[in-house]
């Protein structure tokens, strides 16, 4: 979806960037939060009678320590792409290959297939 926005095909259909944005975002984060619920459910099942909490523990922290490594990962992508914007006017080269980071960004999630 950044891709769209970064392309601009959003203004194709007739969205503006800030709807599309925010809309995606809003989206997003529910499809995730539904995504999580199965996680959950089977991991209750499958540990031991009161284990429950250590297991949900184990999960976040699991959650967390990708979310951190994502964070990482995103910020030297920027940093190789030279993606680095410092805010003064008239910087649009700067995100030149951005396109190219949301891409990289988005292909990551089939990452792990490569070890099944």
């Amino acid at each position: 979806i950044s891709c769209a926005v970064f392309l601009r095909w959003n203004l194709l259909v007739g969205i503006p960037d800030e709807f599309f944005v925010l809309g995606s975002q809003a989206l997003m984060q529910m499809v995730l939060q539904f995504g999580w619920i199965p996680g959950v459910v089977l991991m209750s099942h499958l540990c031991h009678e009161g284990m429950e909490a250590t297991m949900y523990a184990i999960m976040a922290g699991s959650q967390n320590l990708g979310s951190n490594i994502s964070y990482f990962t995103g910020a030297y992508l920027l940093q190789l792409f030279q993606v680095q914007p410092s805010g003064a006017k008239d910087e649009a080269d700067q995100f030149e290959n951005l396109w190219i980071v949301a891409v990289i960004s988005s292909l990551g999630g089939l990452v792990p297939l490569f070890f099944l």
